[in-house]
């Protein structure tokens, strides 16, 4: 795991006075521009549910409506699975993100719904894109 996500997981562990989702929501963002690997994306998703789902129980405690929470918390999760199945490209890979959802379904994360739908029939469908032939100067100088 990266250094910044473990110092990440220490300085939430830490928090004497409450933790801000907010505030651990935009420092996972920034990370994810940060570093890759499966094994990060992982870590990152499973502290942003962590604390989610803290401040879900804090709402609950305090008899409040949590839908908008859950909300974003979907949506969230959403986008970082599309985010993780772009690998630094533009453009989506179906079967990566039908991969990444159903692991994130598996983990309790997320849960079986119309997105998770479309990405498996993405996949099915569509498969992989082909990668595409570079021409001798952008394998020369990428």
């Amino acid at each position: 795991m990266d250094k910044r996500i473990a110092d990440l997981f220490d300085w939430v562990e830490n928090q004497k006075t409450g933790i801000n989702p907010v505030a651990v929501r935009e420092k996972i963002v920034e990370l994810r521009k940060q570093v890759d690997g499966e094994e990060n994306f992982v870590a990152l998703n499973a502290l942003y549910c962590a604390v989610t789902n803290l401040a879900i129980r804090t709402v609950t405690a305090e008899g409040k409506d949590i839908q908008p929470l859950i909300d974003a918390r979907n949506a969230d999760m959403k986008m970082f699975c599309m985010e993780e199945a772009m690998g630094g490209d533009d453009m989506i890979d179906p079967a990566w993100l039908d991969r990444v959802v159903s692991r994130e379904i598996a983990a309790e994360r997320m849960s079986e719904d119309s997105f998770a739908e479309l990405a498996r029939h993405g996949a099915e469908v569509l498969g992989s894109p082909k990668p595409q032939r570079q021409g001798l100067l952008r394998r020369l100088f990428g």
